[in-house]
């Protein structure tokens, strides 16, 4: 993983010892870009589960004011100011060093954490109530890496699914966090 970014902007560079001295528990790391009508559903939804909440935000809309409103002392907000390259064609338009590639922004976002296990969490993601609970904590707590499936929301009042794929696919969501742990372009 680098370390630094090439631009040389050193308030972005990325602490090597990011993965020492955590205390256990679960932190969620939230990568957030205009999320005014997702980002409150998703806080509530989580924010009694994880031990820490950390966003990096980049937004002109009023997402930032909307996790504000929250006043909890779970959540830390960074802003990250620079463009991202795009997921899919274009993943590797800028070199891994780079404040603009994605795996270097998820690196620095995973490096703000302080709990021992992490979860990758998305702005317009709401956790399921089976996993809003204490036995699915301690699965996490015991595992390296925990798998979960989530709802594909698709109107603002939570009153629809979408009717093809109402859930996502089981994914990696939450992870130990160790001296390897990284991402990669």
């Amino acid at each position: 993983m680098n370390h630094k970014n090439k631009e040389e902007h050193n308030e972005y560079n990325i602490n090597p010892e990011w993965h020492t001295d955590r205390n256990r528990g679960v932190s969620a790391m939230l990568r957030v870009g205009n999320e005014e009508e997702w980002i409150g559903p998703c806080l509530e939804s989580i924010l009694d589960f994880f031990d820490e909440i950390i966003v990096t935000i980049d937004c002109d809309d009023r997402t930032l004011e909307i996790i504000e409103a929250f006043d909890s002392p779970k959540i830390d907000v960074y802003e990250y100011p620079f463009e991202i390259n795009p997921n899919g064609p274009g993943h590797d338009e800028y070199p891994a060093d780079s404040v603009h590639d994605r795996a270097y922004y998820y690196n620095w976002s995973l490096s703000k954490t302080t709990k021992t296990h992490v979860s990758k969490w998305d702005a317009d993601m709401v956790m399921r109530p089976e996993y809003a609970t204490e036995e699915f904590r301690r699965t996490v707590l015991d595992n390296n890496i925990v798998k979960m499936s989530g709802w594909e929301v698709v109107d603002p009042e939570f009153k629809r699914v979408s009717a093809n794929n109402p859930t996502t696919g089981k994914e990696v969501r939450f992870f130990r966090v160790t001296p390897r742990l990284h991402y990669e372009q």
